[in-house]
């Protein structure tokens, strides 16, 4: 769950630096057309080395199984 309140189902990769998501799901979790996201000044890069920079950043409170943890 999503800040305790939404189930949404995704593959959190923990071996990642950052996980991803996108704006529409992020939207449809929230409720909200605009999202305050933070300045992200990072560019990630696919399997191939090909360059995304993310729109921004957001810190989300998730639980699964009982356990809490902003990420």
């Amino acid at each position: 769950k999503v800040n305790d309140e939404k189930p949404v189902k995704f593959l959190m990769d923990t071996g990642a630096s950052c996980n991803v998501i996108s704006m529409q799901i992020l939207r449809n979790v929230f409720h909200e057309n605009n999202i305050n996201l933070s300045k992200s000044n990072s560019i990630l890069r696919t399997y191939d080395k090909t360059a995304i920079r993310p729109l921004g950043k957001i810190n989300v409170l998730c639980s699964r199984g009982g356990l809490k943890n902003e990420l």
